[in-house]
């Protein structure tokens, strides 16, 4: 019914705020975020607080600005509501931290500014762009798509060529090959995620990273189900 669409909406933006206010509260990055934010130029708590607004406001599911609808079935069919549900969100952050001073207001501006700025058209990052880098965990790759997402906005000409889109796994080894600090995120992220094996050929996932109990761990295209995730240097 309308009453209950209503009261869904009000409670996602009600919950995406209080992760918000958290979040910016406490300004937390773990070494993912400081592996993308070393590439985007910017600070890794800054780079965080941008993956915690893109995913709290469910961002990857909202409408491209001026982009035509996607085609009926689609798996990527926006939601039009969510745009709505994110303003009151922020609405309801600057409420939370009313009257907690000028630093509270600084926060409300920060998450206002990285909404704004994560409102941009591209990249679209497709999954099929995964094909083009063997680095990233298979139960990982719901992260890694999101923070390409958003290391996509952060920079000046963004992910794909010329700022466009990854949807394949060529714009993803051409947006790794193009030079720069793009070049670096590979290997970043590999000795985040990984450690030499005792053979000191191989790479190991660390126990940190491991796959929750009955979910698949290792590497894109790498073997599945096995104790240990390895991969050649």
């Amino acid at each position: 019914s309308c009453s209950n669409i209503t009261r869904q909406a009000g409670e996602h933006s009600l919950e995406a705020a209080k992760a918000l206010v958290a979040a910016v509260a406490a300004a937390q990055a773990t070494p993912v975020d400081e592996a993308f934010a070393a590439v985007a130029g910017v600070t890794a708590a800054d780079f965080a607080l941008h993956v915690e607004v893109w995913l709290s406001l469910k961002m990857a599911k909202m409408p491209l600005p001026g982009a035509p609808p996607p085609p009926k079935g689609g798996g990527g069919s926006p939601d039009s509501t969510l745009g709505g549900r994110a303003a009151l969100a922020l609405a309801c952050c600057r409420r939370f931290m009313a009257g907690e001073g000028a630093e509270a207001e600084a926060r409300v501006r920060q998450l206002h500014d990285a909404y704004a700025r994560l409102r941009t058209g591209h990249p679209v990052v497709s999954g099929k762009a995964l094909g083009g880098t063997d680095v990233v965990p298979v139960h990982l790759r719901g992260a890694f798509i999101a923070r390409l997402q958003v290391l996509g906005r952060l920079l000046p000409g963004g992910a794909g060529a010329g700022g466009g889109d990854l949807e394949s796994a060529d714009d993803l080894r051409a947006f790794l090959a193009e030079g720069g600090a793009a070049a670096s995120l590979e290997e970043r992220l590999r000795g985040v995620w990984y450690a030499r094996g005792a053979d000191g050929a191989s790479w190991e996932l660390r126990p940190e990273y491991d796959a929750p109990a009955g979910r698949k761990r290792g590497a894109a295209g790498g073997k599945k189900g096995k104790k240990k995730s390895k991969k050649k240097a």
